[in-house]
């Protein structure tokens, strides 16, 4: 899944909170991982929680 448009997944733990962790990727490595938590700010991202590739 596209986050912001780099790499990432959305993850839902047992009690519905959400997390989308993003990736960015330079010359094929991860440089930088970016987590959110805000329960405001994920409320937007499309699906049901599952982790998708990419």
């Amino acid at each position: 899944m596209d986050v912001n448009g780099v790499p990432g997944v959305v993850l839902m733990d047992p009690q519905e909170r959400l997390s989308v962790v993003a990736f960015t990727v330079d010359g094929g490595r991860i440089t930088a991982v970016d987590v959110i938590r805000n329960p405001d700010k994920p409320a937007a991202v499309p699906g049901d929680g599952a982790s998708t590739p990419g």
